[in-house]
């Protein structure tokens, strides 16, 4: 139907993923010929409505010494698109009057790619994340050891807690959200309190790759590990005996990813692909 390869949106650079709300599109850019960040609204025949400015970000450079833009996050609520920048700013837009109504500044880690080693292996960051629960922004940057939860009303810290670089959020429920730690001596499911940040309860799991991923399964977390496929039971609150080894037919591989579709659980590996009939 259309492309921003054509027209006025092909001099935008887009960077970030676009948020659909109602029949606007709102996604992050910059102009191809300088770095500053804008906002975009499209409509949803492709047609730019309206941009707005939002600031310079600090680049980083990948190891062939080319610049990485941080990849902003957004949410919606009430008229107001909150962006996590992923670049040490959380900026809140006022989509009506299209103007920038507050921003809040967190400290962000100094960049570590000034000296390459060509040689060594890059280890992936657990990526960035944010959300919205009962007028709290929960959020967490790409390769930072902090999480926040800010209170939007202000806008004013609830919390921040310490967090590995190498974690990630695997889900939430009602009262707690869940934190996937990865890595070869420390791999581990951990649900925090919504509330206070304050973390209660750590299930110690095998070793993992970087690109392991926990999926919901009604009050379980299922895993894909070295060892086969494992279950953690949230609603337990032993944390010595809420992990299952369910471990299934492929308990050589690296482990992978879980899928599922209709009624079956499908498991794909560096070595096979795998599917489990679900129980009713």
């Amino acid at each position: 139907k259309w492309s921003s390869d054509t027209g006025v949106l092909q001099n935008w650079a887009f960077i970030g993923s676009p948020l659909v709300i109602e029949s606007t599109i709102y996604i992050t850019a910059h102009p191809k010929d300088n770095q500053e960040s804008h906002l975009l609204a499209l409509g949803m025949d492709g047609k730019l409505l309206w941009e707005s400015k939002l600031g310079q970000p600090q680049m980083g450079n990948n190891n062939r010494g080319m610049p990485v833009y941080p990849l902003p996050l957004m949410q919606y609520s009430t008229g107001i698109l909150y962006i996590m920048t992923n670049n040490g700013a959380v900026i809140a837009f006022d989509t009506v009057g299209r103007t920038i109504e507050w921003a809040y500044s967190y400290e962000k880690p100094l960049s570590q790619n000034q000296n390459f080693n060509y040689n060594q292996i890059e280890t992936p960051d657990a990526p960035s994340t944010a959300w919205l629960r009962d007028g709290l922004l929960y959020f967490k940057d790409r390769g930072t050891r902090e999480m926040y939860a800010l209170d939007l009303s202000g806008p004013k810290l609830k919390w921040k807690r310490p967090i590995g670089a190498d974690t990630s959020v695997a889900g939430f429920d009602d009262k707690n959200f869940y934190l996937l730690t990865t890595g070869l001596d420390n791999t581990s499911l951990n649900a925090v309190d919504f509330q206070s940040g304050r973390m209660f309860k750590s299930s110690k799991l095998p070793d993992a790759n970087d690109n392991v991923r926990a999926m919901i399964a009604g009050t379980s977390y299922l895993l894909f590990l070295s060892r086969g496929i494992f279950e953690v039971n949230t609603a337990v609150a032993d944390v010595t005996r809420d992990t299952k080894n369910f471990r299934g037919f492929d308990k050589d591989s690296l482990g992978g990813v879980l899928l599922r579709v209709g009624d079956k659980l499908i498991s794909v590996s560096n070595l096979s692909v795998t599917a489990y009939r679900l129980k009713n």
